[in-house]
């Protein structure tokens, strides 16, 4: 449903420093403020930091999103009831796009502890989604913010928690399998797993993400397509490079990796 220009206007005003702060058990690493709309968290935080009125640690939680975005521009469908989080963090670690192989964790962590025995369902999708039952049930979008050493970084996430009147075919929803759960609760989750993550990163870094990313992978060992430079490729998903990449089996029996780009996994009639 559009939002109307009144209220989408308003949200786009904001700044997440000028928001009202938000009630929730977190840590002493993240400073939340939340909006009932914006045009997208992201965005908002990126202006902010790069005017520095926002610093890493910085949260920023809406309600809606009139321009919610995935990667590649896509829309993110934004109503009621999601979660819609974007936090601001210095890249001390030098992970860089590794990074959101981390928040795909940390979201994978966050859900799994509401799902109990059925997180077995959740699995991460190559670069930044999370899975249920081959249905997206998350997205992760991470840019970097103005040209600072080390790098900062704008990490958004879109869950799909309450189950809306019209369902889209390809989406999961949280609530039909923990009714329970609410946008409050899973914030609080996934920033107490994004912080514990980090801690236990830290010593085995970029080799000790990408395993424990693996060990979640949607369709390892299945064929995938994309299209790299203008030619379409077929192959194999084998692993990731120590950066996250995606490594693509030949038929020839050489490694290709890919880094960005359109990409189908089996018989995906989308881009994933």
């Amino acid at each position: 449903m559009p939002l109307p220009a009144c209220l989408a206007a308003e949200g786009r005003a904001l700044h997440p420093m000028n928001a009202p702060t938000a009630r929730l058990s977190t840590s002493a690493d993240w400073r939340v403020s939340r909006l009932d709309l914006t045009d997208s968290t992201n965005q908002q935080l990126l202006e902010a930091a790069e005017k520095s009125r926002a610093k890493p640690g910085d949260v920023l939680i809406a309600d809606q999103q009139s321009a919610g975005r995935g990667r590649q521009g896509r829309q993110w469908l934004s109503p009621v009831g999601g979660l819609y989080l974007s936090t601001l963090i210095e890249d001390r670690e030098g992970w860089g796009p590794i990074w959101a192989l981390v928040v795909g964790l940390a979201a994978h962590q966050a859900i799994g502890n509401i799902l109990g025995r059925e997180a077995h369902e959740l699995k991460l999708k190559w670069p930044n989604d999370l899975m249920r039952d081959d249905r997206k049930l998350a997205g992760i979008l991470i840019e970097r913010a103005g040209e600072r050493q080390p790098w900062w970084l704008v990490m958004g996430i879109g869950i799909n928690v309450h189950v809306p009147e019209q369902r889209e075919p390809d989406i999961a929803y949280l609530q039909d399998i923990a009714p329970d759960a609410t946008a409050d609760i899973l914030a609080e989750r996934l920033l107490e797993a994004l912080s514990a993550l980090r801690k236990a990163f830290a010593q085995g870094g970029k080799a000790m993400i990408r395993k424990a990313w693996l060990d979640h992978a949607w369709r390892l060992g299945g064929p995938v397509s994309c299209h790299v430079d203008g030619r379409k490729l077929h192959g194999t998903f084998r692993d990731l490079d120590g950066d996250g990449a995606l490594l693509l089996e030949l038929a020839d029996g050489s490694t290709r990796k890919i880094s960005g780009g359109v990409v189908h996994f089996g018989t995906e009639q989308e881009a994933g």
